[in-house]
């Protein structure tokens, strides 16, 4: 307690930029807070409108070319990010992105069509045979959405290799336009349900 009161208090004199506040048109200052430096409005507790403090360090990004900045994390580890990730740009295509892949995920396909496409499949690549037993695969429905699950009935589900689970899984992602969407595919023998 002592050395508390006998510690002198030190005043870090605010650092003016030349960023300018939405809200009541003044130069933000540099502060400094707990996760490091921020920009906030002089005109507190008036004005409270902060921003986070961007230090670019000169190389553009090599994706959009925009500058990349110093950032830190909550936990006070710095690391490099573009400049563009925190102002908002883009939002609206990732929405327009999100509802098409909910839409996807919703999509419901009739049993025919998905018969039809699952036909056409096979006829173009064969499922596997293994030890002298091919795989015959008879038809298929649709069970479920969020995300797409398709039960495939067939002679005997242990025949089934995973390398042509993915190529129908793609065949139905063409057909279908299943993109940002994760499908389900299980198969089943003739008599289960």
């Amino acid at each position: 307690k002592k050395a508390e009161e006998e510690l002198e208090t030190v005043k870090i004199e605010d650092e003016v930029t030349d960023v300018i506040c939405e809200e009541c048109g003044r130069n933000m200052v540099v502060k400094y807070g707990p996760h490091g430096k921020f920009l906030a409005c002089p005109g507190f507790p008036e004005c409270r409108n902060t921003k986070p403090y961007l230090e670019k360090i000169g190389v553009p990004c090599p994706k959009c070319g925009k500058d990349v900045v110093i950032r830190m994390t909550k936990k006070g580890r710095r690391f490099y990010g573009c400049v563009s990730s925190k102002t908002g740009q883009r939002v609206g295509k990732i929405m327009e992105m999100v509802d098409m892949v909910l839409s996807n995920a919703k999509k419901e396909i009739s049993m025919s069509l998905f018969n039809n496409v699952l036909t056409n499949a096979i006829t173009v690549t064969e499922p596997p045979s293994k030890n002298g037993k091919r795989l015959k695969i008879i038809f298929g429905k649709q069970v479920a959405v969020c995300p797409p699950t398709f039960n495939i009935y067939c002679n005997d589900s242990s025949l089934i290799e995973n390398s042509y689970i993915r190529y129908l899984e793609n065949s139905l992602r063409r057909a279908f336009d299943f993109k940002g969407t994760p499908i389900k595919i299980q198969f089943k023998n003739k008599n289960e349900k």
